[in-house]
Formats: structure tokens, C-alpha cells, sequence
């Protein structure tokens, strides 16, 4: 019988329906925020707070607070004036604009991260093209490429099989 053996959803948002999915999928479906969180527990063993940028979709439903809290790790979320800030660079970018400046990004992200270190969790796939295209100076995490690898290394492992 053909099938999908694993199912990767790279949309942050989407991951609401994480558990409504597993139900009805035999295929193994990647979690990509607790894939994100089990990265940052490993490759980041002595941080804590993890600021992060996302829809408000993603905000309202809880899913990187609930997950990360499983790691013992916390998630900072902007106010709600700079989430919408936030939902407006990502519709921004949804219509091919890349009219952020960096310092308009740095101002925002300033405003939580203050002079700790905190890393910033790029919990929308449009927002990385945007830190990229226009040359974000922080470091930040993308859970799509946390999940890409996790793909691979699964791909790896079946290859092994063979």
C-alpha cells in the first residue's frame, strides 16, 4: 500500500491542529515547535527565555507557551500593539514588500530583549525571508529549517534500512 510515512507541516500556525491531525494519520507527524524545542533544550542547555515572533494566530492558541513550558523552557511574547506590527511585516511579505528596515526590527525586538541574551524564535515562515532579505544583525532561530533538518535526519535513518 502506498502512503506518506511522515507528514512535516512547516506552518507555525497550523500546528494548532497538531493533535486533531495525529488522530486521523497513521504516518508519523512531525511536530516542528517541539522539534524547536527539543533543539534549543540541546544546543542551548543554559537559556531559558526564548522571544518569539509570530502570527497572532499562533499567539492566541498557546502552542509555543505550551510545548516549551514541557522543556522547561519560557516564551516571551510581545504586547499586543507589536504583535500587530508583527502580523503586518508578515502580510508585507506575503505581497513580496520587504519595506522593514533593520533598525525598525532591531526597535521592536530591543523592546524585550533588553541587554539579556534571549534568543529570537522566528515563529512564521515569512518572517525569516524577511530577516534575510533585509539583513536582520541578530541571531534568530527558524523552526521550518529545526524541522528540515529533522526530515533529513529521519530520510537518513530509512536509508539505512534499505
Amino acid at each position: 500500500m502506498l502512503g506518506a510515512d511522515y507528514i512535516a507541516m512547516p506552518c507555525n500556525t497550523a500546528h494548532f491542529f497538531y493533535d486533531y491531525i495525529k488522530r486521523y494519520t497513521k504516518a508519523y507527524l512531525i511536530n516542528m515547535i517541539g522539534e524547536t524545542a527539543a533543539f534549543l533544550k540541546f544546543t542551548k542547555p543554559d537559556v531559558g527565555d526564548f522571544l518569539l515572533l509570530a502570527t497572532e494566530g499562533t499567539y492566541i492558541s498557546g502552542i509555543y507557551k505550551k510545548i516549551f513550558k514541557e522543556y522547561g523552557l519560557n516564551i516571551i511574547e510581545p504586547d499586543d500593539a507589536d504583535k500587530k506590527v508583527v502580523m503586518s511585516w508578515i502580510y508585507k511579505v506575503k505581497s513580496g514588500k520587504f519595506d522593514v528596515s533593520p533598525a525598525e526590527f532591531e526597535c521592536l525586538v530591543k523592546k524585550y530583549i533588553d541587554d539579556k541574551y534571549i534568543p529570537i524564535i522566528l515563529g512564521c515562515t515569512e518572517l525569516p525571508l524577511l530577516a534575510e532579505q533585509i539583513g536582520v544583525p541578530e541571531e534568530y532561530i527558524d523552526p521550518v529549517l529545526i524541522l528540515a533538518r529533522r526530515c533529513v535526519e529521519l530520510a537518513e535513518k530509512d536509508k539505512e534500512k534499505f
